[in-house]
């Protein structure tokens, strides 16, 4: 068949598809994760260039009450396919994201059917395609969670680059495939490294004529730096969330046992978008490769690691980050079962596969599967799947023709496909324009406050939860899989928020006036009617723009401050009432604090258990008409559903709190239910609304709470420049003082108090603040994402390593002359080079783990542990690849090795000392321009005493 014709099929089918799957009036898109994350979060990174022209600002000023820009990295920061719609600024994010997600679904199928062409006929390589693109991940994620799929082009790519490297040794398709991957998305750029990985070794292994371990292992290491190098050139994304990831203590309800690690677990590999959707012939495959007459080493190895993968949990739960045991993260390896598959296919034509034992084998291992995994629910479509592989594998063996076999897989995959798809919530077009509202944009263009303010927006709040409106827009609200611990900690449970979502990452905007209040919330958006703590201003289509006179300037000075050791010893709403009053810092502070809170007595009983059989609905008589309070009411969920009978929820007054059922994933932890009430001129009642389920209610109290909060003035002067990721002001007071922010805390910001560094401290739980003495100061906030310079010089090295192996490809013969003729030193400088990254990487481990590189003595103590394994390292590789050694007098030669390096220990000892210890310079990079001259006396002592007699 013509291959373009080919091509075409392909995408004539991939629209089709795609057509009937989504239907007319459906956005492709989702309402879970899509809209509130994938397709707005982008956008803001394009505002915020086009507004600073800064691809990488540092601080999102605009999102989550401020954070790290990488805590939205894993959106598409810097990702190559999110950087091309930074051109098309006429082009809606939202139509960007979606004609963006079409072209990659396509032309994944379209670079599938170019790889597997290159190795197998044409109708094979068609049909599995097709089949490919019905997978249901890929039919179902882009226009879900994009981000489980986006990459695939760009690994199809990758291993394209492989047959290149391995065949015509041109590395450059490798080296821009595995970039463009890990740009796309770091997440499953673990996988796809490892699905490359793979697929190089099997490559290689099917290379050799005869095996030779020697041969594989160097070409293992020539092959690891086309991998090294696109590594490194990533760095600029990979490091600074690499930080992120490791502070943002991302929680989920899975507890895995020792035996779910290792009992294999059909669920999270067969038909589900959530899992690889692969059938039981895909699993018959690598089997039938296995005990082929006829098998290669290469094809062994490959259907070894493929069935490994799937069948032992333990790589599932690993390449999760350790998190849990779920089969998304196996979407990249699903080009390499359809490649097994295609190898099977051929070994089937020839007659070297025997069906019956294939069968038998295959069929021991899904039961033995099935009696361990009793959580499976396909019980029944696995052996209906199983009877027709197994009726198609005998038609094959009579008329070897692949549709036979492939027909019906395709049919197969495309009923799994419509059914995945089939209960999708995709964004209906009339959804969207309301998520669209444009009275939202008109009521905020009216705003005319030249302040430092945020603004919530509770019309759709939890669509809008990552929505910036226009450059002054700052809100509270975050949904991301990375976030501010700190500010989330405070956010779910230490103001009162009520929290309505089963989502632990979704943290949307509160109607708590006391939260709103401490937030500097100025503003708020919504539909409904809100109490006497704010001042309707304006109005437009049913959406109302309130004003709160009573919020806090975002940055302030005073001096009236409290102490985490009164704030420590405080219940809620106690503790938010003092900090409302008192600042909390690390002050100390005599306990003289008194509560203004009333505490009511409604006659209620401390502890309920009940079971509502349906929704149910109580009022309660509060004995008295409540006006110009806050009423606020709380108890404790000592019952967690199960998952069959759903969640708990509970609203009062229109305030909704829920718990997640029992062993849902991303549990909310909502076990105090807490309930501000400010939304009403009067109260008189309470309207109690109970969803369906067992409850067990206790410590229930009531408070009634004054509206009037202590008001503070913004300092002087007060600017944002976002490009520097900075905050500056003009502070004056006639007392010692605290600066007071509500900028989540983090370890990147840098404070200046009339351009001179000063230490910044935890406070209010969860922000940023710091001392500052009495007078006229000019201060400073600067944010620094940590980890993006070191990303940056990486990045910098990646690039210098990639152009390098360009440039020896092009000129291999001349290169290999000049390396032939100054070997010895080539290879010192290249193993010269690795045994510093050991050494720098072992004191690295060393500081940031259990010593301080700011003690004198501690830092030495890093230092010699570091040389002692590096030392070891450089005299293996140095001894067998750098000057050749034959010396059989190893004991003396190691001992001669490392005494030759105590010099230049004692070197490195007394320049850290000096430029470190007493000098006080950056440990790191100290460490690194030792490390260089260090390098350089190695090379002359090795050369001239410990290999210079075998030498002669």
């Amino acid at each position: 068949m013509n291959k373009k014709k080919s091509y075409l099929i392909i995408i004539l089918y991939g629209i089709l598809l795609t057509f009937l799957l989504v239907g007319t009036n459906n956005l492709y898109g989702s309402n879970t994760d899509w809209i509130n994350q994938h397709s707005v979060i982008p956008e803001y990174f394009r505002s915020s260039f086009y507004e600073t022209k800064n691809l990488t600002p540092d601080f999102a000023f605009n999102l989550g009450a401020g954070q790290n820009i990488f805590n939205y990295g894993y959106y598409g920061l810097l990702s190559p396919v999110i950087l091309v719609s930074y051109l098309l600024p006429f082009v809606s994010m939202t139509n960007y994201i979606m004609i963006a997600s079409v072209i990659l679904y396509l032309l994944s199928g379209v670079l599938l059917y170019k790889f597997l062409s290159s190795h197998f006929n044409d109708k094979t390589s068609l049909l599995l395609s097709l089949c490919f693109l019905t997978l249901s991940p890929l039919t179902f994620h882009f226009h879900r969670h994009i981000m489980f799929v986006w990459y695939m082009p760009f690994l199809i790519l990758s291993l394209i680059g492989v047959d290149k490297y391995v065949g015509k040794n041109k590395s450059v398709l490798l080296m821009i495939g595995i970039f463009l991957n890990i740009m796309t998305n770091y997440y499953y750029g673990v996988s796809c490294l490892i699905v490359v990985l793979i697929y190089g070794i099997y490559r290689l292994i099917n290379k050799y004529d005869k095996f030779c371990v020697k041969t594989f292992i160097l070409d293992v290491l020539k092959a690891s730096l086309r991998i090294i190098a696109p590594i490194l050139l990533a760095c600029v994304i990979l490091i600074p969330n690499l930080y992120v990831i490791l502070n943002s203590n991302r929680m989920t309800n899975a507890s895995v046992s020792t035996l779910e690690l290792i009992i294999p677990n059909l669920n999270e590999v067969l038909y589900r978008s959530y899992t690889m959707g692969i059938t039981t012939l895909f699993i018959m495959a690598p089997i039938g490769l296995i005990i082929s007459k006829k098998k290669q080493k290469g094809d062994t190895f490959l259907s070894i690691a493929l069935l490994l993968i799937t069948f032992i949990p333990f790589f599932m739960y690993g390449l999760n980050g350790f998190l849990y045991v779920r089969g998304k993260v196996l979407i990249p390896f699903t080009v390499l079962f359809v490649f097994v598959l295609a190898k099977f296919i051929e070994r089937l034509k020839s007659e070297s596969i025997n069906i019956k034992k294939l069968i038998l084998i295959t069929t021991i291992i899904l039961l033995v599967s099935f009696l361990f995994d009793y959580k499976n629910v396909f019980y029944v479509l696995v052996l209906f799947d199983l009877i027709v592989t197994i009726a198609c594998l005998f038609a094959f063996n009579k008329c070897k023709k692949e549709k036979i076999i492939l027909v019906p897989l395709l049919i197969i995959l495309l009923v799994t496909a419509f059914l995945n798809n089939l209960n999708e919530d995709y964004v209906s077009k009339d959804e969207y324009a309301n998520i669209e509202n444009k009275s939202v944009s008109y009521l905020l263009n009216q705003v005319d406050d030249s302040s430092f303010y945020r603004t919530d927006n509770y019309v759709m709040s939890s669509v809008n939860v990552n929505k910036s409106y226009n450059e002054n827009y700052y809100n509270t609200t975050i949904y991301s899989s990375n976030y501010n611990n700190y500010y989330w900690r405070f956010y779910n449970f230490e103001v009162g928020n009520n929290i309505p979502y089963r989502n632990a990452f979704l943290t949307a905007g509160s109607q708590n006036l006391l939260f709103n209040n401490l937030m500097g919330v100025k503003y708020v958006i919504t539909a409904d009617e809100m109490g006497p703590g704010y001042k309707k201003i304006n109005e437009k289509d049913g959406v109302s723009l309130y004003y709160n006179n009573n919020a806090f300037p975002l940055v302030y000075v005073t001096d009236n401050v409290g102490s985490y050791e009164v704030y420590n010893k405080l219940d809620f709403p106690y503790s938010t009432e003092y900090m409302l009053s008192n600042p909390v810092v690390n002050a100390k502070e005599e306990d003289n604090y008194k509560s203004e809170i009333q505490k009511l007595d409604l006659g209620l009983k401390d502890h309920y258990e009940f079971t509502a059989s349906k929704d149910e609905s109580y009022e309660f008589d509060l004995k008295q008409t409540i006006k110009d309070k806050i009423l606020i009411v709380t108890f404790d969920m000592n019952y967690n559903e199960s998952c069959l009978n759903g969640d708990t929820k509970i609203t009062i007054n229109g305030i909704t709190n829920k718990l997640t059922c029992k062993s849902w994933l991303y549990h909310n932890e909502n076990n105090s239910f807490e309930y501000v009430i400010s939304n009403f001129d009067e109260i008189s009642k309470l309207k109690v609304d109970i969803s369906k389920g067992r409850y067990e209610i206790s410590n229930i109290n009531v408070y009634l709470m004054d509206y009037n909060f202590k008001k503070y003035s913004s300092i002087n002067n007060l600017k944002i420049d976002k490009k520097r990721s900075e905050i500056t002001g003009v502070t004056k007071t006639n007392n010692d003082s605290y600066v007071i922010t509500s900028i989540p805390y983090d370890e990147g910001f840098s404070v200046y108090v009339d351009d001179k560094k000063v230490d910044y401290e935890l406070v209010n739980s969860a922000f940023l603040g710091f001392k500052i003495d009495k007078g006229t100061h000019n201060i400073k906030i600067v944010y620094h994402s940590p980890g993006l310079n070191y990303g940056v010089l990486l990045s910098v090295l990646g690039f210098l390593l990639m152009i390098f192996i360009l440039i020896y490809e092009i000129k291999e013969k001349m290169i290999k002359k000049l390396f032939l003729k100054h070997r010895e030193l080539i290879m010192y400088l290249i193993f010269g080079f690795l045994t510093t990254v050991i050494s720098v990487g072992v004191y690295w481990f060393c500081v940031f783990t259990f010593l301080d590189a700011t003690n004198a003595f501690e830092l030495q103590v890093a230092n010699v542990i570091s040389w002692i394994l590096s030392v070891l390292f450089a005299y293996v590789t140095n001894r067998k690849f750098v000057f050749e050694s034959k010396n059989d007098k190893i004991i003396k030669e190691v001992l001669s090795f490392y005494s030759s390096r105590v010099l230049t220990l004692l070197v490195d000892m007394l320049l850290m000392f000096v430029f470190v210890s007493v000098l006080k310079y950056n440990d790191t990079v100290v460490k690194l321009f030792v490390q260089v001259v260090i390098v350089i006396l190695n090379y002359v002592l090795s050369k001239l005493l410990v290999f210079k007699k075998e030498r002669k």
